[in-house]
């Protein structure tokens, strides 16, 4: 399966990152620019929610990028390049998680348990 990208004129909101990331997850190798539109989408979700004092809404939203993007570099059937690229952006969305769990008190024992399975990842890769 090709990877498309989505007009962004053609939906909004939640719609255009639940369609990017059925795309995302159900194309073998997604490009650069399907998954950096996907990753922003997401971070805009988690902004806005941010924005409106919904922190555990913007939580959900950053979970489920990270949780789309570690599985999909996981993959084994996908591309060196494509799960290169996911786990770029998991970077991103890792350290957007760890200042909210920084943020929140009690949210140290959930920063250490991301932050050992993103050091689990990133032995892994090297």
């Amino acid at each position: 399966m090709q990877s498309t990208i989505i007009a962004p004129a053609t939906l909004s909101g939640s719609d255009d990152f639940g369609t990017l990331e059925t795309t995302v997850v159900g194309t073998i190798n997604p490009s650069s620019e399907l998954l950096n539109q996907y990753i922003d989408s997401g971070l805009e979700l988690a902004i806005s929610a941010g924005d409106s004092g919904l922190t555990r809404l913007q939580e959900s939203w950053l979970r489920r990028l990270y949780t789309t993007l570690r599985d999909t570099g996981l993959d084994p059937k996908r591309s060196e390049c494509s799960r290169s690229l996911c786990f770029d952006g998991l970077y991103q969305v890792f350290f957007a998680l760890r200042h909210l769990y920084k943020a929140r008190p009690g949210g140290e024992g959930t920063l250490r348990t991301l932050t050992r399975e993103m050091q689990f990842i990133s032995r892994h890769l090297v």
